[in-house]
């Protein structure tokens, strides 16, 4: 009986584990054609047209951003720059 009390509780754990959603780091550095970072640029991500994060660029261009799983669009724009 302890066993299967176990296992039970073991499977109910990974499901559980399992349906939580992932996030993943998403890290970048923006440069200019020359390999010139640019600092303080803005980075946004879409879904759907819609934003669901954004960042400006540090003094050496990097950026870094967390998002869960799924389909999205990064913007970067500085002014200047097209």
């Amino acid at each position: 009986m302890k066993r299967l009390v176990a296992l039970l509780m073991t499977v109910f754990m990974v499901s559980i584990g399992s349906a939580v959603a992932q996030k993943y780091s998403i890290r970048g550095r923006v440069v200019d054609s020359s390999a010139t970072p640019i600092a303080y640029a803005t980075v946004v991500v879409l879904n759907d047209s819609v934003q669901v994060a954004g960042v400006t660029t540090d003094s050496e261009g990097g950026f870094n951003l967390s998002l869960e799983d799924g389909d999205y669009t990064l913007n970067i724009n500085f002014i200047g720059y097209t």
